[in-house]
């Protein structure tokens, strides 16, 4: 091992132990994000923004953001057997027999996109009254309106200040338009969201009537205080 000569005389510390830029052990948060020291007499650097996660859906139809022109797009698909039995599961359904989407991609403004069109279902449902399975078909609306991740959060903050203003009112607040992630919009997952809301909670079979349960009427002539005259029992006379 060679010595390393001292840098001062006898006794004075050494500089690059106290060195301030002397580099440290990275560290990591719990999410793999670098844990950047925090400057002497300044502030700890912002939070960075978590990345928005599509969530998966059961049909997927991805659609190119960057093709799409001034006009508008028409894009038409149907929904797989497969693509149906996931379908029915996540909607806890009996069956889905058919699915078709016909939608309409269309720029609105510079950076952001609608989507806007029609989704058609033929389904099996069951009666909330007999519990009887039947068949029935369903049509949904869709509209939509996308945006990129930046104007998004923004859009998000606006909405949060604007909701916490007591003299706000709910028409005032503006729901965020979807963020466009990677260029990139599920047509497929706008489909399936828009035919899940479009869904009967409370499906009644053709011809079935809901008949609530009859209630035995009282009698007219008895009121509530003969009625518990009824339950005492007559003391017995004693015997003489």
């Amino acid at each position: 091992m060679i010595a390393r000569p001292p840098k001062g005389p006898p006794g004075t510390p050494d500089p690059d132990r106290f060195h301030a830029d002397k580099p440290t052990k990275a560290r990591f948060d719990r999410d793999g994000y670098l844990i950047e020291p925090r400057a002497k007499g300044g502030k700890p650097p912002p939070p960075k923004p978590v990345p928005f996660v599509a969530p998966v859906s059961a049909i997927s139809r991805p659609f190119d953001v960057e093709q799409l022109r001034d006009g508008i797009e028409r894009v038409r698909f149907e929904a797989t057997p497969e693509e149906c039995a996931t379908l029915a599961m996540e909607n806890n359904l009996p069956a889905v027999l058919s699915f078709k989407a016909d939608l309409a991609v269309q720029r609105f403004g510079k950076t952001n996109v609608t989507v806007t069109g029609t989704v058609k279902a033929k389904i099996s449902q069951v009666c909330v009254v007999s519990l009887d399975p039947f068949d029935t078909s369903m049509s949904e609306d869709v509209d939509m309106r996308f945006a990129p991740e930046t104007e998004v959060r923004e859009a998000e903050e606006r909405a949060a200040q604007r909701a916490l203003d007591e003299d706000a009112d709910d028409e005032d607040v503006i729901e965020p338009p979807d963020p466009i992630v990677d260029d990139t919009i599920d047509l497929g997952q706008v489909a399936a969201e828009f035919f899940a809301l479009g869904l009967d909670p409370y499906p009644r079979k053709p011809g079935i009537a809901f008949q609530p349960p009859e209630v035995p009427a009282l009698e007219a002539d008895v009121s509530p205080f003969a009625a518990l005259a009824k339950l005492k029992t007559k003391p017995s006379d004693p015997e003489t």
